[in-house]
This record gives structure tokens, C-alpha cells and sequence, in this order.
């Protein structure tokens, strides 16, 4: 084995850093002479264990991070934070709680947590960028204000205010313009709309005008909205319209009442035409035809037709087409051999031919002696009509 330094697994677990001094090594290895493993120096002929941590000592070299003692062991040596206020990170030693530097954290954070769950807080008025504090101004994320709302000041004096038609602490703001002196609508208009719109204004039945502005209706007024043909009478949401003699209403206006043509049709969308007599009974004459029902129906496909029924309007049918796709079959002799093919589209038929059969083929049988007779077998080429001799005849 060649004496030289070598870098090997770590078996002291966690929070340990296993290093090897490669000078300390080497100078170890100069003019030995027996080959060592690494870590160790010939002593007549004796591999004897270097101590790096008492060499270092000696020297003062550095060779283990700072608030880490070092640990020799067999061949190598190990760096170990000093517990419990340090831990491993890496190859250094950082704080393990917020006793020790202040959790490591940089002024003027705040250290919470211990072990590998300290956090660094900023505090309040600050915003943490990067690893440091910048004190919080509107310029930053509108001083984490909402997005409806404005921002002033800095730091622990930022104020937020929602925008005028929102409510809210100024980080979360809510549209409620409507909810606020009605929008700034008449009080016998309706208010709606979104932060996109604003208030949308509209009179309510009864009133007129631009939703602003919102004056109640009288027959004085345009006959009250009434059109030609009708009466009006009272005013406001009490105001109504009717049909003079001889009309009747038709969406929001009057037409001459009289014959019209209607229809009458039934759950399938089938009509009847009638007469409806506006001026009287008001109703069409004409009578829905009846639905079909479920009618007899066939698909069919190459191969033939299936049967079925219609739905109750005689659409559709239930029936499943018939395949039209071959499947493979055989053809045997009565040798019981076979041959495969495929049927056509439809199942029918079989496109192999089966194999001839092999007829009747000459054999013999023997006695123990090897005397032996000739005969046939049958048209398969099985048995054999031969008699072996018999043994008694045996030389």
C-alpha cells in the first residue's frame, strides 16, 4: 500500500468534519520505510497513528474552524462545534441559538427559533431585503398597502387609506361606493357596479330621469310612459296602464284586438295552426298533435340489419349495427389436421383449405428376434394391419 494522504467516510456523525492535514501527511511519508496508510508514519517499522490535533497545537495552524475543537482518531482527525451553542453549516460552526451572536443573525434583526429553525426578523417599520433592514417606504410594495388603497409616510408612521367607494384597514380594501350615500344616486334609484365602472345609477320603476336625478311619474308626464291606446292612472309606483276598448296590451304598448293566427304544438315540437281571438276568450282553437311514440326501426350495416324502437318522437333507434369485421377460423381433415384462414367481412366462409390427408403408408412388426411382417397403416398413418412374427420361431 502506498503511503500517502487519502480522504476517507466520516464515522463520527453529524456535527463532526472529518479532515486530513495532506502537509502533515506528506511529511510523514518522506524516507519511511514501509509503506503506512495515510495518516500514520513508519516507527520501526511500526505503522504508528499521527496526531494532527497535537501537531496543530504545536504549530499553531488552524486546522479546524473557529468554536470547533479537534478530535484525533484512528489515521485522521475530526473538527467538533462545541455544543450545545454552535452547530455545523456546511464546514464552519454557526450559532445554535439566539443566546450565542444573536442566532448569527446581523444587526438590527431579531432572532427567533434555535437549531437548524432560527430566523432573523426585521423590526417593525423594516422590510428585510436580501440579509438586511430597509426601512419600509410607500415606494416598496405601496408600503403594503392594498391595491385600492393609497399609502403615506414610512417606516412605523406609514398610514393606509382605502380609495374613496372602498372600506377596509387600507390593506384590505372592499368595494362599498353603493353602500355610501347610495352611490351618490337619487334615493329612488338603484345603484350598482364595480371598481371598473363605478357607480351605475338607475331610477327605479315608477320614476324617471338620469339615476342621478330621479323624479316620480304622473300621467301629467308623457301620459306617464303610457303609449297610445291606454289610459293612465296614478302616479308613481302606483301608476298604471290600460288598454282603451277594442285593444289589448301587447309587451309594454296596445294593439287592436282581433283574429290572429296560433299554434299549438306538442312535447316533440309538432304544431297545430289555430285562430286565437284576442278581443274574447284570449286562447288558441288549435289542439297539439299527439306524440308519435316509440316507433319499430332497423340498422344495418354489409352484413345484415338489426332491430329496435324509436324514442317517444320517433328519433333515434336502440338498435346496434351488426359488425362487419372477419374473424380467423379452420379447416381439418378427418385426420383430425388443420389448416387457418379468415372468414370474409361478415363471419361467413373460411379462406383455408384443409390439409390432404396422408394415406395409408407401408410399416412392419417385429418379434423379439427381429423377424419381421409388412403391412399398412390406415389413411391418417396410424396403427399398422401387420402381425409380428412370432418368438417361437426364433432360430
Amino acid at each position: 500500500m502506498p503511503c500517502c494522504p487519502s480522504s476517507r467516510a466520516n464515522p463520527l456523525g453529524p456535527g463532526w468534519f472529518l479532515l486530513l492535514p495532506i502537509a502533515l501527511l506528506a511529511a510523514s511519508c518522506m524516507d519511511s520505510g514501509a509503506a503506512c496508510p495515510a495518516g500514520y508514519v513508519n516507527k520501526d517499522n511500526a505503522c504508528v497513528d499521527i496526531d494532527e490535533c497535537a501537531a496543530a497545537a504545536i504549530s499553531g495552524a488552524a486546522i479546524c474552524p473557529a468554536h470547533a475543537t479537534c478530535v484525533n482518531t484512528g489515521g485522521r482527525y475530526a473538527c467538533k462545534c462545541l455544543a450545545p451553542h454552535w452547530q455545523p453549516s456546511g464546514t464552519a460552526c454557526v450559532p445554535a441559538d439566539c443566546a450565542t451572536e444573536n442566532g448569527g443573525c446581523p444587526a438590527p434583526t431579531t432572532c427567533s427559533g434555535a437549531g437548524a429553525g432560527i430566523s432573523c426578523s426585521c423590526p417593525p417599520g423594516s422590510v428585510k431585503v436580501g440579509r438586511a433592514c430597509t426601512l419600509i417606504t410607500c415606494s416598496i410594495d405601496n408600503g403594503g398597502c392594498g391595491a385600492h388603497a393609497t399609502c403615506s409616510g414610512s417606516g412605523l408612521a406609514i398610514k393606509c387609506q382605502c380609495a374613496a367607494g372602498y372600506s377596509g384597514d387600507g390593506i384590505h380594501c372592499v368595494f362599498t361606493l353603493c353602500q355610501t350615500s347610495n352611490g351618490g344616486c337619487d334615493p329612488n334609484a338603484t345603484c350598482t357596479g364595480s371598481p371598473s365602472s363605478g357607480a351605475v345609477c338607475a331610477c327605479r320603476a315608477g320614476y324617471a330621469g338620469d339615476g342621478i336625478t330621479c323624479t316620480e311619474l304622473t300621467c301629467a308626464m308623457n301620459n306617464g310612459g303610457c303609449g297610445p291606446h291606454s289610459t293612465c292612472a296614478g302616479a308613481g309606483t302606483q301608476l298604471t296602464c290600460t288598454c282603451a276598448p277594442g285593444y289589448v296590451a301587447n309587451g309594454n304598448g296596445c294593439q287592436p284586438c282581433g283574429a290572429q293566427s296560433c299554434q299549438a304544438c306538442n312535447s316533440c315540437g309538432d304544431c297545430a295552426s289555430g285562430t286565437l281571438d284576442t278581443c274574447r276568450s284570449g286562447l288558441c282553437d288549435a289542439t297539439a298533435p299527439a306524440d308519435a311514440g316509440p316507433q319499430s326501426c332497423e340498422v344495418c350495416s354489409a352484413c345484415g340489419c338489426a332491430f329496435g324502437t324509436t324514442d317517444q318522437c320517433g328519433n333515434g333507434c336502440n338498435a346496434i349495427r351488426p359488425p362487419d369485421v372477419g374473424s380467423s377460423c379452420e379447416a381439418c381433415n378427418s385426420c383430425g389436421d388443420c389448416n387457418w384462414g379468415f372468414t370474409d367481412a361478415c363471419g361467413a366462409g373460411c379462406s383455408a383449405i384443409a390439409p390432404f390427408e396422408s394415406g395409408p403408408s407401408s410399416c412392419e412388426a417385429c418379434n423379439s428376434c427381429g423377424d419381421c411382417n409388412w403391412g399398412f397403416t390406415d389413411n391418417c398413418g396410424n396403427g399398422c394391419d401387420a402381425i409380428a412374427p412370432s418368438d417361437w420361431l426364433c432360430d
